[in-house]
């Protein structure tokens, strides 16, 4: 029955507490059955979101803006914003003069 509820991770958080799971003991569950939450990104997903937004980051860059300005324009967090920059190359000022 556990796996039945656990197929629509959608409704995870109010089964968790029905069966008194804490969040680890269901993400190990949900991991041990290969049961995946519709909103999970794999890695390989993740990076081709990422490289979509490359170039305008590199033009926004070239014109010496401040990484929270980059972030907020393009609907990022500025920590995802350094690792597509780390990832990719991209020289980011942390501030503007």
């Amino acid at each position: 029955m556990f796996f039945l509820l656990k197929k629509n991770f959608q409704s995870a958080c109010p089964v968790a507490c029905r069966i008194s799971d804490s969040d680890h003991q269901l993400h190990r569950r949900a991991v041990r059955h290969q049961v995946r939450d519709a909103h999970q990104r794999t890695l390989e997903e993740r990076r081709k979101e990422e490289a979509k937004l490359v170039p305008r980051i590199r033009r926004v860059a070239k014109a010496n803006i401040s990484q929270m300005a980059i972030a907020e324009q393009l609907g990022i967090s500025r920590m995802t914003l350094r690792r597509i920059g780390r990832f990719h190359g991209i020289t980011l000022n942390s501030r503007t003069s």
